[in-house]
C-alpha cells in the first residue's frame, strides 16, 4: 500500500487541500526556473522562438490552502512566470510577441475543472 498522500480538489472549488512544505519548495524553484528559462530562450538571441508550448503534466486544482491563506499551484505560477519573463524580454525587444500555449493535464477531471475555475477567478482565461 502506498504511503503517498493524495490530493483532491472539487470541481466546484469548494474543497481545496492543504499544501505540504515540500510542494511549496517545488513551486518556488519551478517559478524561478520558468521565468529565467523564458528570459534566456526568448531574450538571448536575435529573434527568439515564435511558438512555445508549456505543459504541466500533474497540474492539480491550481490552488492550495496554506494556513488561513491560499497558495497558488504550479499551473498558475507557470502562467505568471511566463508573463513576467516575457515582460522582461519585451523591455529589451518590444516587438517580440511569441505565440505561447499552455497544456494542463491531470488524471482527475475534478482537478482540471477546479483549475479552470481558479484561472477564471484570477482573470487568466487561457483554457
Amino acid at each position: 500500500m502506498s504511503s503517498k498522500k493524495k490530493y483532491n480538489w472539487s470541481a466546484e472549488g469548494n474543497y481545496i487541500p492543504d499544501i505540504p512544505a515540500y510542494a511549496k519548495g517545488k513551486h518556488l524553484v519551478l517559478q524561478e526556473y520558468i521565468k529565467n528559462w523564458i528570459e534566456v530562450i526568448c531574450g538571448h538571441c536575435v529573434f527568439g522562438p515564435q511558438k512555445l508550448t508549456l505543459i504541466d503534466g500533474f497540474c492539480g486544482g491550481g490552488i492550495y490552502k496554506d494556513g488561513e491563506q491560499l497558495w497558488e499551484g504550479s499551473a498558475i505560477r507557470m502562467i505568471r512566470m511566463v508573463e513576467e519573463g516575457l515582460k522582461n524580454v519585451q523591455n529589451r525587444k518590444s516587438w517580440y510577441n511569441p505565440d505561447i500555449k499552455f497544456i494542463f493535464i491531470d488524471n482527475n477531471t475534478d482537478h482540471t475543472a477546479c483549475l479552470e475555475l481558479q484561472l477564471k477567478k484570477l482573470g487568466l482565461n487561457i483554457i
